[in-house]
C-alpha cells in the first residue's frame, strides 16, 4: 500500500509555514505570516547566534499540537489578536495625530472659534436714543413709544420686549426683519418671533437718528449683537414705523433694514466666499477699469 504523506509533508506541491519559516531564516528576516498567522511559531533568526535553533521535527510536532490541541488553537487565537490590536493601535494613534494636527489649524483659521474668543472680552455695549423729546408732529407719547420698540431687547424690566414692543403692536401687525427673510403677520406670531430671536441672540440698539411724520418714523441706528457665532457691534440699520390711522399708538407696519453680508461672513461654510464676492466687488466699483472685464456686462440688443 502506498503511503500517504501528509500535506505539509509534501514540498513539492504545498508549502508549510514550517518550509516559509526555514526559507526566510536563510534571508535573515521573518514576514508577518511568521510573526501572527496560522499558528506559526515565532523563531530567532539566523543572526542570533546566541539562541539554540529547534529542529524541524520539533517545529513539526509543535506545529501539529498547535493545530490539534485546544490550547494550541486558544494561542493561535490570541496571536492573532495580539497582531491586530497593535495594527489597530498604531492607525488609532496616527488618526489621532491627524485629528488633532487638523483641529489645532482650524482653532486657528476658523471665524468661528475666533468669534468666540472676541466675544469674552467684547464689553457688553448700552442702548440709547436721541437726547431730544420732540420729532416732526410726533406727540411725546408717541415718540416715547417708537423708541421702546427699537431699543426693547433681552433685558428684564423696560426694555424687555413683552413690554416694550409687544404691547404696542397692534393685532394685524406686519413685520419683515432686517435682511428680508422672514415676513410675520399678527401679534400671537410676533411673539414667537420676537421669543426665539432673542433666545439665541442678546441684542443692544443705539438710536443715531430719527424722523418724523404724520403717522410715520424713520429711525437710523447702530446694532451690537452677541451670537454663538462671535460679537457683531455697530451694525448700520434703518427701520421703518407706521401707526395706525385711528389715532391710536399702536403699530400696524414695522419693516427693519439690516445688511447681513457681515453677519454671513462670519459663518464657517460660506463665510470667506462671501467676504471675496464683496470684498472683489468693492476693489473694481472704485477702480479705473471697473467690473465690466471682471463681472461682465448686459449684451446690447
Amino acid at each position: 500500500m502506498k503511503k500517504v504523506l501528509p500535506p505539509y509533508k509534501k514540498r513539492d506541491t504545498f508549502l508549510t509555514p514550517t518550509t516559509l519559516r526555514e526559507r526566510e531564516r536563510e534571508r535573515g528576516r521573518m514576514t508577518p505570516m511568521m510573526r501572527c498567522g496560522h499558528g506559526a511559531l515565532r523563531t530567532t533568526t539566523s543572526s542570533s547566534s546566541s539562541r539554540r535553533r529547534r529542529t524541524r521535527e520539533e517545529e513539526e510536532k509543535n506545529f501539529s499540537l498547535l493545530a490539534t490541541t485546544e490550547k494550541g488553537r486558544r494561542r493561535r487565537r490570541q496571536r492573532r489578536e495580539d497582531c491586530c490590536d497593535e495594527d489597530v493601535a498604531k492607525r488609532a494613534a496616527m488618526i489621532g495625530g491627524i485629528i488633532a494636527a487638523s483641529a489645532s489649524v482650524v482653532a486657528l483659521a476658523s471665524p468661528v472659534v475666533t468669534a468666540r474668543a472676541e466675544t469674552k472680552f467684547l464689553p457688553i455695549p448700552q442702548t440709547s436714543v436721541p437726547e431730544t423729546t420732540s420729532c416732526g408732529n410726533f406727540s411725546p407719547e408717541r415718540l416715547q413709544i417708537a423708541r421702546e420698540i427699537l431699543i426693547c431687547n433681552q433685558e428684564s424690566g423696560a426694555k424687555n420686549w413683552k413690554q416694550a414692543c409687544l404691547s404696542h403692536y397692534a393685532p394685524n401687525v406686519e413685520y419683515t426683519d432686517g435682511p428680508g427673510l422672514t415676513r410675520v403677520f399678527g401679534r400671537e406670531n410676533m411673539r414667537q418671533y420676537l421669543k426665539n430671536q432673542f433666545d439665541f441672540s442678546r441684542q443692544w440698539l443705539s438710536v443715531t437718528d430719527e424722523a418724523c411724520d404724520k403717522d410715520k418714523y424713520v429711525a437710523e441706528w447702530n446694532l451690537s449683537m452677541d451670537l454663538g457665532i462671535g460679537s457683531f457691534r455697530d451694525l448700520p440699520g434703518v427701520t421703518v414705523l407706521k401707526f395706525m390711522e385711528d389715532g391710536s399708538d399702536l403699530v400696524k407696519y414695522h419693516r427693519d433694514y439690516l445688511p447681513d453680508g457681515n453677519i454671513v461672513e462670519r459663518q464657517p461654510v460660506v463665510g470667506n466666499l462671501v467676504k471675496f464676492q464683496r470684498e472683489t466687488y468693492s476693489r473694481c466699483m472704485a477702480s479705473k477699469e471697473g467690473c465690466v472685464k471682471l463681472l461682465g456686462g448686459p449684451v446690447d440688443r
